[in-house]
């Protein structure tokens, strides 16, 4: 079974809905060889993304460092909170949702998305909240560095 991380920046809302700014999702293990897209909204636009990938041909180049990152991921990731309930408030502070799905493992921190927010009966720690937003923007600059190709929509 593959394992999927999909990162979203531009995640909460108020009287109007959220508009991601961009998304990164990396795909790996399985039969699928590994890959990442990157989804940047065109400035000037509600609904508009360019979207780029890994290079089919280039993938011995990011392997390693995806596997380092994955392996990061997954281990910090057990130990960080999640809101309760789901979907209240923004507990990161980073307007950034981050969610994996692996073998045996899933995650997602939901911050709230509209009007009713409330505040969460759990926190995370200034540490905490410091690890969460230095491995969301270690995700977006791998995919920066390796989602070059074009993908046609």
């Amino acid at each position: 079974m593959a394992t999927r991380l999909t990162v979203t920046e531009g995640v909460t809302g108020g009287f109007v809905a959220p508009t991601p700014r961009r998304s990164a999702i990396l795909d790996f293990g399985g039969s699928n060889p590994p890959s990442i897209q990157l989804h940047t909204k065109r400035r000037g636009t509600r609904d508009q993304y360019d979207v780029t990938a890994t290079d089919p041909a280039a993938l011995g180049a990011f392997t390693a460092e995806l596997d380092s990152v994955v392996a990061t991921v997954l281990q910090t990731f057990k130990t960080l909170p999640l809101e309760q309930p789901t979907a209240c408030e923004d507990i990161y502070g980073c307007d950034i949702s981050i969610a994996i799905e692996s073998p045996g493992f899933r995650w997602q921190n939901i911050p709230n998305q509209g009007c009713a927010a409330s505040p969460s009966s759990v926190q995370p720690t200034e540490a905490q909240k410091a690890l969460f937003k230095e491995i969301a923007d270690s995700i977006f600059a791998l995919a920066n560095k390796h989602a070059k190709t074009p993908v046609a929509a």
